[in-house]
């Protein structure tokens, strides 16, 4: 005859594994949720405003070689002057890419 110190030890153990998975689950749950949420971040800057702005000014540069494009926009680290637009552009594409 079963008595009721081992259905307790039974209805304790089952509880604890029916917690273990069902916790295993919500964690896999977040991890899904953080991922989509990230996509969805990404994809809201890509598709602003600045960021396309920014693509068509890079888009645009016609030059042959490095010397040109310091020629055309300037020094890349200047103290003197103010950075030319392009290399903000450059930075933000850049960083978004990586």
């Amino acid at each position: 005859m079963v008595d009721i110190q081992t259905v307790s030890i039974a209805v304790a153990s089952t509880s604890v594994v029916i917690g273990v998975i069902y916790y295993a689950l919500q964690i896999r749950h977040q991890c899904k949720m953080r991922n989509l949420d990230l996509f969805m971040r990404l994809y809201s800057i890509s598709g602003s405003e600045d960021m396309n702005k920014a693509h068509r000014r890079f888009l645009a540069i016609k030059v042959e070689s490095y010397d040109e494009f310091i020629n055309k926009f300037g020094p890349v680290a200047s103290v003197e002057i103010e950075p030319a637009q392009i290399y903000t552009d450059i930075d933000r594409i850049g960083w978004f890419s990586i």
